[in-house]
């Protein structure tokens, strides 16, 4: 992986609704694409709040930033 990619990216600290919308507000023009895993508690990690899954969703689509859910899962299975 190139280093420059650490120059394109935005973390979000994860289930902090307030520090993603002033992020995605922040530097939203210049994103393309914003990835979340809503399913992490299955993996043994703290699921997302509803709250912070929709500043995502709000804030990206107001700054046309698409935003992609990682996992998908059905039934109990996990599709990659």
């Amino acid at each position: 992986m190139p280093a420059s990619v650490l120059d394109e990216l935005v973390v979000l600290r994860f289930n902090d609704a307030e520090s993603a919308r002033q992020l995605l507000s922040f530097d939203g023009r210049g994103l393309a694409t914003g990835i979340v895993d809503r399913m992490p508690s299955r993996g043994g990690l703290a699921a997302p709040k509803p709250e912070f899954v929709a500043a995502v969703q709000e804030t990206a689509r107001k700054n046309g930033v698409l935003v992609v859910a990682d996992e998908v899962l059905n039934l109990g299975q996990s599709f990659r």
